[in-house]
């Protein structure tokens, strides 16, 4: 089985805009950062989804409202703890990374 994996970052904040590192802080999105989720979708809209995943900065969140807008308005987004998945990514990565290699 396969499974395809899409991954897009966050529209334009104030803090990118300002040149600032934002960290965990979490400035709002720009009109341009909006644009930049609502192009996102537009790119993905002939894509089929069965989940939209974001962290819980709002940034996030906003940018993939503004992305399932577009292609699946009806589907629910779901949110992440980044510490969370921070913390254990590298391991359930090696996880998958071995399980992908058993079944080759």
């Amino acid at each position: 089985m396969a499974i395809n994996l899409y991954i897009v970052r966050h529209g334009e904040t104030y803090f990118n805009f300002l040149h600032r590192f934002q960290g965990w802080s979490d400035a709002p999105l720009t009109s341009k950062g909006i644009q930049h989720g609502l192009d996102a979708g537009s790119r993905l809209a002939n894509i089929h989804f069965d989940g939209v995943y974001s962290s819980d900065l709002t940034r996030a969140i906003h940018t993939a409202r503004y992305i399932l807008k577009i292609i699946h308005p009806t589907l629910l987004l779901n949110h992440m703890n980044c510490l969370t998945f921070e913390s254990n990514f590298s391991v359930r990565l090696k996880a998958l990374t071995v399980k992908l290699l058993q079944l080759r």
